[in-house]
């Protein structure tokens, strides 16, 4: 361990001074903390150094951020001024049903290919599956339908039921060896033709803090777990046709076909979102708003891999329909 020695020289006429005192044409020194302003005070503090952290971008990461928002939603609960409490009236029904029946929903779900490796006249062959970026949805009318109950004036909890489907064509490819020359394997590469559906159900058990709730408006956010179902039609097998010729290397293959099979999952995720109200008599609203949902699901043994395959799930949906207050 190094030791640095340091010499302080202190001139003659301050040594025989007080503690504290300095001499005459000198000036103490002084250590100036660093400051920071909050709002308009200035504090001071030291110098802290600190190493960053490896964050790991995980499904238990998300679901405590999830949770953390709903901490977050529960302590900004506002605080009744005097001039809310002449303008609301504590007579507002308790029970209210959302009905929405137009929306869009832009799915999360991204491209994935999946492929299968088998033998075949002794060499590895392949079949290929690409679901492509499942497109839009803007279903009429809208599957979205919730209830909730206030616990207080100023917060509830609730459920929402949701489900979208998508249509699309997955693109196909086979890889087949030669049936007499090695390394002589034949590619091409197709489609299903028609479109492969895929199901999302969602039930959403939400904590919605309301800032707003008079007679003729109301205003929400929510956030809460999610219990997702995913029940897609996944391809199988490729069907192919190969033409060779077995005194040469040349051969063609034309994939004329394929198989299918329906898959299902579930698993728990996270949505938080918000909308607004407008009431049009005591019991009859019209409203709308957004909400952002995101899980993962994990098929077990995926039909072509046969491995186990996650898959992500979720939406961000816009939507709008009715309000029905109930009781008084």
């Amino acid at each position: 361990m190094d030791i640095s020695v340091r010499t302080i020289v202190v001139p003659r006429e301050a040594a025989n001074l007080p503690p504290g005192q300095v001499p005459v044409g000198t000036q103490a020194p002084q250590i100036r903390p660093k400051t920071r302003v909050i709002g308009s005070q200035v504090r001071h503090c030291p110098v802290v150094s600190c190493s960053p952290r490896a964050i790991h971008h995980t499904e238990r990461a998300v679901m405590r951020f999830a949770l953390g928002i709903l901490v977050a939603l529960l302590v900004m609960i506002p605080r009744t001024s005097v001039a809310q409490t002449a303008n609301q009236p504590s007579d507002l029904a308790r029970i209210s049903v959302d009905v929405n029946l137009l929306g869009t929903a832009a799915p999360l779900a991204n491209e994935r290919e999946f492929q299968s490796r088998f033998i075949r006249f002794g060499e590895i062959g392949n079949y290929f599956a690409t679901y492509p970026e499942p497109s839009r949805a803007t279903p009429f009318p809208l599957v979205d339908v919730g209830g909730s109950f206030m616990l207080a004036r100023w917060i509830g909890v609730g459920l929402t039921y949701s489900r979208t489907a998508h249509e699309e064509v997955a693109g196909l490819k086979a890889t087949i060896p030669h049936p007499t020359f090695y390394s002589a394997a034949a590619t091409n590469t197709g489609a299903t033709g028609e479109p492969l559906t895929r199901r999302e159900a969602a039930t959403h058990i939400f904590v919605a803090v309301v800032p707003v709730r008079t007679t003729r408006a109301e205003w929400r956010l929510v956030g809460g777990p999610t219990v997702f179902s995913l029940k897609a039609d996944m391809v199988n097998e490729v069907l192919y046709e190969q033409t060779y010729d077995p005194a040469s290397p040349q051969q063609t293959i034309t994939i004329n076909g394929f198989t299918t099979s329906e898959v299902k999952a579930s698993d728990l995720g996270f949505h938080v979102g918000s909308d607004v109200t407008f009431f049009l008599t005591k019991f009859l609203g019209v409203g709308g708003g957004v909400r952002y949902s995101y899980g993962t699901v994990t098929l077990d043994q995926e039909p072509l891999s046969k491995l186990d395959q996650d898959i992500r799930v979720g939406n961000t949906l816009v939507f709008l329909g009715l309000r029905f207050r109930i009781g008084g």
